[in-house]
């Protein structure tokens, strides 16, 4: 399958394909803040380094101590910028940018959470594992403010992350990874689940053995007849040379994302896969793909959340790419 075709993406409109300085290659995870600045993290340096609008860093954060039980989930950046949060597997921390001073401490030990967002400039909406939404104010937070405990387990060491895959019987919930009998020498493929919930705001795509179904229904498969998505996988699983770069790979498809366009279209940003993919709800069938022999390591976005750029970890630069529909 020739997935080295560009492919037409939104209407009248350009995504940015843009790769890393080269000095900056090695990030696993970057994210954007709305004023310019952006957030590398090295995890197998276990490093953070917050860079300003003019790629000058600003902010070291290092001494992470990450470990296969206590990564990092998600970076994200308050709408004014002025906040980093840093989503672990047992706790949030929200950093101040302007000071680098620690703001927030969050403690997720027996209640873990399933996403974490901004909803202002000092509100955060933390998903728990009980399915409840929690909003907590960054200058009056107070344990009190979530359930002391929603799991048997305290420690992290049991408990490695909201990956999403699929269950007959719960598909519409996300699930703990089960990690009985883990060999940390094992290649990863033997212990992730390759079956992915991808969530838009009307939509969802559940994703197993190479094929998409739309809302986790078996009988709404969109078809794929000129893309072979299992290969795509199996290349993803065999391309990292080192058990922890799959780890993170996979880990970090918590960061894709689903967008909706006009309920004609969704286009899928897979970190998995390291493909965008558009899916056509009205023929349901695939549009179109672009698969990238690299890692998207992550998006930019205008002040309307509008994609705009995609991140990816390969030098030099690309060129834009012009994408659009016939809508």
């Amino acid at each position: 399958m020739d997935y080295s075709q560009l492919f037409q993406l939104l209407s009248n409109d350009y995504v940015d394909l843009v790769s890393v300085p080269k000095d900056t290659s090695t990030a696993s995870m970057i994210v954007s803040a709305p004023d310019g600045k952006q957030a590398f993290l090295y995890e197998e340096d276990e490093v953070i380094i917050v860079f300003d609008h003019l790629q000058r860093p600003i902010i070291h954060i290092d001494k992470l101590k990450l470990s296969l039980f206590d990564n990092i989930l998600k970076l994200v950046f308050s709408p004014d910028s002025n906040y980093l949060l840093i989503w672990r597997n047992d706790s949030i921390q929200i950093i101040n940018i302007n000071t680098g001073k620690r703001k927030t401490n969050i403690d997720l030990r027996w209640r873990p959470a399933l996403d974490v967002v901004f909803c202002n400039d000092s509100q955060v909406n933390i998903l728990l594992c009980n399915g409840q939404m929690y909003t907590i104010d960054l200058n009056s937070f107070s344990p009190d403010q979530l359930p002391k405990k929603l799991v048997e387990f305290q420690h992290s060491n049991e408990y490695a992350g909201p990956y999403n895959y699929y269950r007959k019987e719960e598909y519409k919930s996300f699930l703990l990874l089960d990690l009985s009998g883990f060999d940390l020498e094992a290649l990863p493929n033997r212990w992730f689940r390759h079956q992915r919930v991808y969530r838009g705001n009307k939509y969802w795509l559940y994703f197993k053995n190479g094929t998409f179904f739309l809302n986790g229904d078996t009988e709404y498969e969109f078809e794929h007849e000129f893309y072979d998505f299992q290969r795509c996988l199996e290349y993803e699983l065999l391309r990292e040379s080192k058990p922890i770069r799959m780890y993170i790979h996979e880990k970090n498809d918590l960061c894709s994302t689903l967008y909706e366009i006009n309920n004609r279209y969704l286009v899928l940003v897979s970190r998995l896969l390291n493909s965008v993919i558009v899916f056509n709800l009205n023929d349901m069938c695939v549009h179109s793909a672009y698969k990238y022999d690299g890692n998207i390591i992550g998006c930019s976005y205008d002040e309307t959340n509008k994609l705009i750029g995609i991140i990816l970890d390969r030098f030099p630069y690309q060129e834009k790419i012009h994408f659009s529909l016939d809508l």
